[in-house]
Order: C-alpha cells, then structure tokens, then sequence
C-alpha cells in the first residue's frame, strides 16, 4: 500500500499460484487479503496485479522484477472514488465542505 500511493513499482505477493495473475477483486472466491482487496477496491481497480510464490520455494528475482516492469501501472485514483466505496456512513466528507468543527478534540489525540 505504502509502495502504490507513492508511485513505486510493487507487486502483491501472494503464496499461491505460480507467478502473475489477476484476479477479479470482486470474486470472493479468491484468496486475497481482505484489507488489500479493500484497498485496491477503494482506489478504483476491478483486477490486482499479483504473483504468486510459494514460501518454500526461492525467489526467482530477474523474473519478479521482469514483471513488476512488464504489468505494474500506477494508480490513478481520486478521492471520490475512495470516498464513494467507503463501506460507513461519512461523519465528515472533505470533498463537499471545509471542516467547521471543534479542533481541540483532535488536538487531544496522542501520538
């Protein structure tokens, strides 16, 4: 995630499969990590670039990055689109007006 929202190459690995695929985000048949599925939803993408490796076996790198270079594309995404796919209500939508509520409770926020 932190990869995509600054327009660096990445792929979603996954311990599945063997190599690229793309599996259609809204098919809850495939295994994919609900928070990624989210994500990639949320930002507008029907498909997810994946490869598919197997944890015991070794990382074939040449052809990972061949990939990542071949398939990978950033995302173009808006605001809009998160916001509308946000599975909650809204308690407040910055596209429409400013924020005009009390500050100081999120100045009692520790970090």
């Amino acid at each position: 995630v932190i990869a995509e929202t600054y327009g660096i190459p990445c792929v979603y690995f996954r311990i599945l499969g063997k190599g690229v695929a793309f599996p259609d985000l809204d098919d809850d048949s495939e295994r994919l990590d609900w928070r990624m599925r989210d994500f990639y939803k949320g930002v507008g993408l029907k498909k997810l670039f994946i490869y598919g490796q197997r944890r015991t076996k070794e990382t074939n790198w040449e052809s990972l990055i061949k990939a990542i270079d071949h398939h990978w594309s950033p995302i173009d995404w808006s605001p809009t689109s998160f916001l509308e796919t946000f599975p909650l209500p809204l308690a407040f939508n910055p596209l429409k007006a400013p924020y005009t509520g009390d500050r100081a409770l999120f100045e009692q926020i520790k970090f």
